[in-house]
C-alpha cells in the first residue's frame, strides 16, 4: 500500500438475528451494556412465506463516515424483501442514562476507535417467501450496496402432537 494511502476500515457489520435486546444500566455504574439474548445467523421456521417481525436486527458500527443507514434484506437472487433504517448522527452532548431498561434506544454509545453495538427490534413486515441464503446489505451513496452480512431461513418441521407435546 502506497504511504499517502488510507486504509478501508469496515463500518458496519451485521452480526444477526436475536430473540430479544434491551440496553440497560450496569448495576450502579454510570455505564450501559446491551443485554442481547439468543443472537443467530440460522433462522428455523415452520412455514413460509413467514415474517420477521419481532425478531431484533443487531449489527456493530465504527469510523461511521454517513450516518443515514439504510440496510436492505436480499435472497441470493437479489430482490429485496425489506429494509431496516437507522440514524445514527452523533448527539452534540451526552445524554442521560436511562432509569432501567430501553427495547428500542435512542441513543448508543460510540468509542472513538472500537465497535460499537445497536439491537433494533423490526416493527415493519418484512417477509421471507422461501427458505434460503438471503444477504444483508448496506446502502451507500451513489446507488452503491455494500454486503455487510448474510443468514439462512430454514424450513424444520414441527414435531407431531402428542400428549407429551400438549
Amino acid at each position: 500500500m502506497p504511504d499517502d494511502a488510507q486504509p478501508v476500515h469496515t463500518e458496519v457489520a451485521f452480526l444477526g438475528f436475536a430473540e430479544r435486546s434491551s440496553i440497560v444500566r450496569d448495576g450502579i455504574l454510570e455505564t450501559l451494556k446491551w443485554n442481547i439474548i439468543g443472537l443467530k445467523h440460522l433462522l428455523p421456521f415452520n412455514f413460509y412465506p413467514t415474517s420477521l417481525m419481532g425478531a431484533h436486527f443487531v449489527v456493530a458500527l465504527r469510523h461511521l463516515q454517513e450516518t443515514q443507514l439504510r440496510f436492505s434484506i436480499r435472497p441470493e437472487n437479489g430482490d429485496e424483501v425489506g429494509w431496516l433504517q437507522i440514524d445514527a448522527t452523533p448527539a452534540a452532548t451526552p445524554l442521560p442514562l436511562p432509569a432501567t431498561a430501553m427495547r428500542r434506544p435512542s441513543f448508543f454509545p460510540q468509542p472513538e476507535d472500537g465497535w460499537s453495538v445497536i439491537a433494533l427490534p423490526i416493527d415493519t413486515s418484512i417477509t421471507l417467501v422461501r427458505p434460503g441464503r438471503y444477504f444483508v446489505t448496506r446502502s451507500l451513496p451513489g446507488g452503491v450496496d455494500e454486503r455487510i452480512g448474510e443468514f439462512w431461513a430454514g424450513l424444520v418441521e414441527p414435531a407431531p402432537l402428542s400428549t407429551e407435546r400438549s
